[in-house]
């Protein structure tokens, strides 16, 4: 779990939510699709509140000119 950049204090593991109440998700738009690039965990500090998000997998990401 990581550490907060700004305290040092350990993150809290929180879930991303959307309008549509399921995982955020990242995609990458383009001019003619829209390429899925995997599921966001989000961390919160829980004494200064930073948030910080991460891709699951970067493995997608890489693939991406």
């Amino acid at each position: 779990m990581p550490q907060c950049e700004n305290c040092q204090e350990q993150m809290l593991t929180m879930q991303l939510l959307n309008e549509s109440h399921s995982s955020g998700h990242v995609i990458k738009e383009d001019s003619n699709s829209i390429k899925h690039l995997g599921k966001v965990k989000c961390f919160v500090c829980p004494k200064c509140g930073k948030v910080s998000l991460f891709l699951d997998d970067l493995s997608r990401l890489q693939k991406i000119p």
